[in-house]
Formats: structure tokens, sequence, C-alpha cells
């Protein structure tokens, strides 16, 4: 009977592992400087997130004098960011290393001066521009 308990555990221990590998590496957010998905490559000023370990820093607005960083939390494929003074947190989904804007979830981004910037839309795609 032990000898029967032991070849099952032996047997479904490598299938728990394989399980747990497959959803990390969707959800894995790496260090580097990720850029919203746009048309217009000419556009100055174009909003980024900037990660370095679980610290992050987001620039959408050029006017505004508020600088939006802190740290993050991943859970699944869900990244909350959440600047250090706690008044504002940024949701994204995590899909195959992109960043997808959460808007609904999100503090406000809008900007001061639209014609000044590029407005971050719901389902917006942030990609990786340069990584360490």
């Amino acid at each position: 009977m032990k000898k029967i308990l032991l070849v099952f555990i032996l047997l479904l221990l490598p299938l728990q592992l394989l399980a747990c590998s497959t959803n990390k590496e969707t959800s894995i957010i790496k260090e580097g400087t990720y850029v919203l998905e746009q048309s217009d490559s000419n556009q100055i000023n174009v909003p980024t997130i900037m990660i370095e370990g679980n610290h992050f820093t987001f620039s959408y607005d050029i006017l505004s004098s508020y600088l939006s960083n802190g740290t993050y939390d991943l859970k699944e494929n869900i990244a909350t960011m959440t600047t250090e003074d706690g008044l504002y947190s940024y949701v994204f989904l995590v899909e195959n290393g992109v960043l997808i804007f959460q808007k609904d979830k999100s503090s406000d981004v809008k900007l001061t001066d639209e014609s000044m910037g590029i407005e971050i839309i719901d389902q917006a795609k942030f990609k990786i521009q340069t990584s360490k």
C-alpha cells in the first residue's frame, strides 16, 4: 500500500510543477521601459511605464507636476501599481509581456491639455521598448 501511494505521489508531483510554471510565464513583468502602442511614431510625449524591480514610474501627462511612481503587486496576471503616497493606483492585465490598461479599475489618467499628449484609453497596450 505504501509503495502504491509513493508511486502515485511521484507521478502527480511533475504535473503540479508543470502547471505552476506555465502560469508564471505569461505573467512576468520584465524590467525596462514600456511604451504606449500607437499609430503615430512621430508623436512627442508618448506615455511610458518604467519598471525596475517592483518599482514603477508612470508618465502620461507632460503638463502634470505629479510624479506617478511607487510599487506594484502582481497577482495571477494582474499588475496593480500604487503610487508611493497611496493616492493613485493603475491596473494592468499582463499578457505575453504586454501591459494592458484596465481603465475601469484604475485612477483617472486624464490629460491636462488633450492637445499636449496621447489619451490612454481602456485596453491600451504598453509594449516593452528597452529591457535591462
